[in-house]
């Protein structure tokens, strides 16, 4: 493999001036850098994998950010406010557009099409810059655990009730996020993958082996829903979300609950029924939840753009862009960094 790029490599020298050829070279090293690593995720989509991918893809990295099952956009519009280029993707994002079927549309990325838009954009984001993944979750937590059957007995492990289409649609779509952290990495970016603190995704065996595969050390945060509300205390959600990081920078965001007495919108009901606990979801709350508040989008970019950490990487750029405001920096004790 290795002689055949060289060969290839040589072949494009002999055909273009030398100012181009070092510029090509530049590239053509980095790509190079990253084969062995892309080979090592076995994961594929729609027929194709990690190393397929990194090894042919030939876009111009115009983006700054992406945020995928975008939602309210809360990361996009407070990077959009600092200055940068990002773009959201979300079956949901245009109603009557996105959520169709239409391959030159649609953002539904359990479609093929919908998928190769979202990896389009993956590809897009230029060095240094941001890709922002919340899956879908409903299928990883605890709510419907008697029908997702999801368990850590049994192989792989938490892929549950493969009979249940929503576990189905979930295993595709947090391999589909793995799929996409891994190409994100080894191009260059800085990826983060958020679910609630309790979801199983991040214990799903094929998705986690992937991952570690191409990136083995990841960064962990935790940080709760009602320390970026504006709603009053009382009506706030406790929701935790988790995220897991590519870059150290993502363990500035995390912070504990400062609510008075602890006291939180509640997300779910229990009544006893037959003398068992039933808890049931409220729904619109789980819905509300789940959108960041714009607070929190900003101080996602404000920690992106500091960049800080032990491994400090190439960071966003700066020149003539304005720094995100309006959110202090989230305190509280930093994550261990330890895989969960």
């Amino acid at each position: 493999m290795l002689e055949f790029h060289v060969g290839v490599w040589a072949r494009v020298c002999a055909s273009a001036g030398f100012a181009r050829s070092w510029v090509l070279g530049c590239w053509f090293i980095g790509r190079m850098q990253c084969l062995p690593a892309a080979a090592a995720c076995t994961l594929v989509v729609f027929g194709l994998t990690v190393s397929d991918v990194v090894e042919d893809a030939m876009v111009q990295r115009d983006l700054d950010a992406v945020e995928l099952w975008s939602g309210v956009e809360a990361i996009v519009s407070a990077a959009q406010e600092a200055g940068f280029v990002a773009q959201g993707f979300d079956k949901y994002r245009i109603r009557g557009v996105t959520d169709t079927k239409d391959p030159s549309t649609t953002e539904d990325i359990l479609l093929e099409a919908g998928f190769r838009k979202a990896l389009n954009l993956v590809l897009r984001v230029r060095p240094g810059g941001l890709l922002w993944m919340a899956p879908v979750c409903s299928s990883w937590i605890f709510l419907n655990l008697k029908r997702t059957k999801r368990t850590k007995v049994g192989g792989p492990r938490f892929s549950g009730n493969l009979h249940y289409l929503p576990v189905r649609e979930g295993n595709l779509m947090a391999e589909m996020a793995a799929f996409l952290f891994s190409v994100a990495v080894l191009r260059g970016a800085q990826a983060v993958l958020e679910n609630p603190a309790a979801s199983m995704l991040f214990n799903y065996e094929v998705a986690k082996t992937a991952w570690e595969a191409v990136w083995p050390e990841c960064f962990w945060a935790v940080l709760p829903h009602c320390r970026f509300s504006s709603a009053p205390f009382g009506r706030r959600f406790g929701k935790k979300f988790k995220l897991m990081a590519s870059h150290p920078w993502v363990q500035r965001l995390a912070c504990k609950c400062k609510c008075p007495g602890r006291v939180h919108q509640p997300l779910a009901t229990s009544k006893v029924v037959n003398g068992k606990c039933v808890v049931t979801g409220c729904k619109q709350a789980l819905k509300d939840s789940a959108a960041y508040p714009l607070k929190m989008g900003i101080a996602v970019i404000d920690a992106w753009i500091c960049n800080s950490g032990p491994d400090e990487m190439q960071g966003p750029r700066s020149t003539g862009r304005k720094v995100a405001t309006g959110a202090k920096k989230a305190k509280g004790p930093r994550s261990t960094g330890a895989k969960k």
